[in-house]
C-alpha cells in the first residue's frame, strides 16, 4: 500500500492519524494494507504511526530493527516496556485521535484485531483510539473498474451455473437418472473448471431439510437424493481466475413437482419481498445522497419477515461485503450476528440475502448489490421472482 492512498483514506475519513500495531500475527489486516512480506520473522511488538499530515514513524524492537525495512518512515527503537510506552507517548503527542483495528464494544469483530490491553496503554496517553473500520473500507472494500467488471462477470457466469444446475436436474429426473445433492454439486464445480473460475469452497446443494442449513454442504453420509416433491436450494460463489478478481455469491431455490406446496410458496414469497425490500430501502437512500449504515438494512428486513410471523426462523445477517475473498472487510447488513455501524461506501459491493430456515425445508434468495455515489446496480441483472419449478421433464421460472 502507498503512503499516499494512507493519508488520503484519513483525509477522506476526515481522522487524524493511523496507528498499526501487531504482536503474533495478531493483527493480519496491518500486515496486508501495509504490504508487509510475511517471510519476515517478526516476535516483539510494533508499531507504524501514519498521521494525516506529516511523516510517518516506525517503531521496532532493537533485536528486530529491520521487521519494517519494507515501508518508509523515520524508524525508532527500542528495548524494554517502559521505553517502548515513552516512545510511543512522543510518537503520539502530536495528535489527539488514532484510529486502530478496534471496534467498540467489538460490535464488528472482522475489524477488531488490537487487544484491549493495547487500547487501553494508548488511551492511557492521552490520546482517543478510534476504529479504523471506514479506513479499511476505503482502501480495501471500494473496487476499480476492472474489479466491478470481474465481478460482473462471475455473476452472469453464476446465473448461466443455476439454470444450468436445474436444468440438468430435471434431465436426470425425465430420464430416470438418480441425481443427488453430490452430483449436481460435482457437475457445478466442471462448470467452474470449464469457465476458470474458482471458489473457497464446494457450492451448496440441498434438499429439504438440509436446506434449513444455511451453511450445509454434501458429506458422504447426508447425501440426499433429488426426487419428485424435492425443494433443492443452490448457493454458490466464485470469481474468475484471474489475479485481483473479485467475487460473485448467489442462492435460488427450486421444486421438483407439479403443484408448489402453500407452505413453501408462501415463505418464499416472504423472503423474496424481503430481499426486494433491502434493495428499494437502499436504492432511496442513494438516490438520496444519504448515507446508508449496514444495520439500518438488517433492521428493516428483519422487522419485515417478523411481521410476516418468522422473525425468529431468520438465523443469520441480512448480507456480507463482497470482494475478492467472499466474504470481504467492507460494510455487512447486520444487527443480529453484530452492529455493523459502517456506512455502505461508494463503489462497494455486498449480498442482500434473506432466509427462513424451518424444520421440513429452508428458502434464501441472494443477489449481489453495488452502490455508487448516486445508483445502485443489482447483479446477476435476472433476479428470481419466482419459484423454480421443474415438471414433466420441463424447467420453468427462468
Amino acid at each position: 500500500m502507498k503512503l499516499e492512498d494512507l493519508k488520503s483514506a484519513l483525509k477522506q475519513a476526515g481522522i487524524q492519524s493511523w496507528l498499526f500495531y501487531n504482536f503474533k500475527d495478531l493483527d493480519p489486516i496491518a500486515v496486508h494494507i501495509l504490504g508487509l512480506s510475511d517471510k519476515v520473522m517478526r516476535t516483539r511488538r510494533w508499531f507504524y504511526f501514519v498521521p494525516k499530515e506529516g511523516d510517518p514513524v516506525k517503531l521496532v524492537h532493537r533485536i528486530e530493527p529491520d521487521v519494517l525495512e519494507e515501508i518508509p518512515g523515520e524508524k525508532l527503537l527500542y528495548s524494554g516496556k517502559v521505553e517502548m510506552e515513552e516512545m510511543l507517548k512522543k510518537i503520539l503527542s502530536s495528535v489527539r485521535t488514532a484510529a486502530m483495528q478496534y471496534s467498540p464494544k467489538n460490535a464488528v469483530p472482522y475489524i477488531s484485531r488490537v487487544d484491549a490491553g493495547t487500547v487501553e496503554l494508548i488511551r492511557s496517553l492521552g490520546v482517543e483510539v478510534v476504529s479504523s473500520g471506514d479506513l479499511i473500507q476505503i482502501l480495501e472494500a471500494v473496487l476499480t473498474k476492472k474489479e466491478l467488471e470481474s465481478h460482473r462477470k462471475a455473476a452472469s457466469f453464476l446465473y448461466s451455473c443455476v439454470e444450468e444446475g436445474f436444468k440438468h436436474i430435471a434431465a436426470s429426473l425425465k430420464n430416470r437418472q438418480r441425481v443427488t445433492e453430490f452430483s449436481v454439486q460435482e457437475f457445478i464445480l466442471n462448470r467452474f473448471k470449464k469457465g476458470k473460475f474458482i471458489s473457497d469452497h464446494p457450492p451448496i446443494v440441498a434438499v429439504g431439510p438440509h436446506a434449513s442449513n444455511p451453511h450445509y454442504s454434501p458429506q458422504k453420509t447426508t447425501d440426499a437424493p433429488i426426487t419428485e416433491n424435492s425443494l433443492v436450494l443452490l448457493d454458490m460463489w466464485c470469481k474468475s481466475s484471474e489475479k485481483g478478481a473479485v467475487y460473485s455469491d448467489i442462492t435460488w431455490t427450486g421444486y421438483m413437482g407439479k403443484k408448489i406446496p402453500e407452505k413453501i410458496q408462501e415463505v418464499f414469497s416472504i423472503v423474496r419481498d424481503a430481499r426486494n425490500k433491502a434493495i428499494d430501502f437502499i436504492r432511496g437512500r442513494v438516490l438520496a445522497n444519504h448515507p446508508v449504515m449496514g444495520y439500518e438494512v438488517d433492521e428493516k428486513v428483519r422487522h419485515f419477515i417478523a411481521s410476516k410471523g418468522y422473525g425468529e426462523y431468520f438465523l443469520h445477517r441480512t448480507g456480507h461485503s463482497i470482494g475478492r475473498e467472499v466474504h470481504w472487510i467492507g460494510a455487512n447488513l447486520d444487527n443480529f450476528e453484530t452492529v455493523e455501524q459502517r456506512i455502505i461506501l461508494p463503489r462497494t459491493c455486498f449480498s442482500v440475502e434473506p432466509g427462513i430456515y424451518l424444520k421440513d425445508f429452508g428458502i434464501r434468495s441472494e443477489l449481489d448489490v453495488y452502490v455508487d455515489e448516486r445508483h445502485l446496480e443489482v447483479n446477476p441483472e435476472k433476479l428470481q421472482e419466482e419459484l423454480i419449478q421443474i415438471k414433466d421433464g420441463a424447467v420453468f421460472g427462468f
